[in-house]
This record gives C-alpha cells, structure tokens and sequence, in this order.
C-alpha cells in the first residue's frame, strides 16, 4: 500500500547515502595505512587487455550518460602484467571517474597503455578545462579539491591512487594545461615471469608426481 510505498522510497533514497559513506569509510581506511606504512598488496598476473576492456565496459554507461565517448587504445603486445588487480582497478576507475566528470558533452576520454622498456605506462587523457600547471604536483595531497571547488568527491581519491602506485614501486603524473584538457600518467615495473613460472603454466606437475617429489 501507500506505507510500502513510502518504504521504498526512502530506501531508494538511502541506498546512495549508504554507499558513499562506505566509500568515504574505506577511503579513510586507506588512507591510515598508506600513512602508516601499513598497506599491502596481493599481487598476481593477469591479462592487462582483458582487464581493461572490461573496465571500460562497466564505465561505458556513466560516460554515455553524458554524451561522452570512451576511447581504447590497446598495445597489441604481450598484455600479461604483475600486480594488485583490485588496487589498479580502484586508480583507474578514479582516474577515467574523474575524466568523465569533467568533460563535456561530445568530449573522448582515452585510455592506452604501452610498454616501456621494463616499465608498463598508463595514460588515461581528457578534453575537459585543465588544471593549473602550478596545481599538478598538488593534486596527490590529502583533501585537495582538483579542478574545480565545486566539485563532488572527498579529494582522497588521487592520494590514495598515488599511495597505490608506490606501493607498486612505480609513480604517477599529471600533465595538464588549462582550457586544454588533462592527461594522468602512471608506471609500474612489468615483471616478467621467470622460466620455472612458464613452465609450471605449460607443463603443470600431476598431483602423484609432486607428492613423489616431496617424499610421500
């Protein structure tokens, strides 16, 4: 009936407040322990391109909610890399978040990576109204608000993405001008598997010939 309703209503309405207040609560989370020293990884390989083509796909419709395009730039090469899954996941969706928020309808965000020597570099690049050349360094503090005072967000975003990226023992950039739109740069070093992992993958022991080789 009508209480159902009204029930529902306000359920609806609670559910976003709910979830920005987890967000700002793992947020702040974060945030201790990258302070603290405290913040770890769970590292693995895993396809970069698959990786990130489904990322896109799950941003496409925010994007397209605003009448911009989101454009993959793919290496074409051996996409396998080593790292936190989770963890780049959560920079690259601040990232393309952030570009997204501040273009403009009919605007491209692209998203490319490329391999540089021992490095995999990120480039994550927008049309929207630039940042300060002054700000681009600042961008990573705590609590600063990029772009616009106006605008939504807790301003840890960028330094949790930073803390992440370091954690991974690479570093991250902005490149920007204003009125020209904002480019986000991030390395971390592409381990290689050794000899020993490619042919655990190509050839995996059978269960009685590990049990032989410990001595069972």
């Amino acid at each position: 009936g009508i209480r159902d309703v009204a029930v529902t209503g306000v359920q609806t309405c609670a559910l976003p407040i709910f979830s920005n207040m987890m967000s700002l609560v793992q947020s702040i989370l974060d945030v201790s322990k990258i302070e603290c020293g405290t913040f770890f990884l769970e590292e693995t390989f895993f396809d970069l391109e698959f990786f990130l083509k489904s990322l896109l796909d799950t941003m496409e419709p925010l994007a397209s909610d605003k009448g911009i395009k989101l454009e993959f730039m793919p290496a074409h090469s051996n996409t396998e890399i080593w790292g936190d899954r989770n963890r780049l996941l959560q920079v690259l969706m601040n990232l393309i978040g952030n570009a997204i928020k501040f273009s403009r309808p009919n605007d491209c965000v692209k998203v490319s990576y490329c391999e540089m020597n021992s490095w995999m570099e990120f480039h994550v690049e927008d049309n929207g109204p630039g940042i300060p050349e002054a700000d681009c360094q600042k961008i990573f503090e705590k609590n600063w608000q990029a772009r616009s005072s106006a605008s939504s967000g807790n301003g840890l975003g960028l330094f949790i993405a930073k803390g992440i990226i370091e954690a991974h023992g690479g570093m991250i950039r902005a490149r920007s001008e204003v009125g020209k739109g904002s480019e986000f740069v991030f390395s971390i070093p592409n381990r290689k598997r050794s000899t020993e992992e490619v042919s655990a993958i190509s050839f995996p022991r059978r269960e009685e010939d590990s049990a032989r080789a410990n001595g069972a």
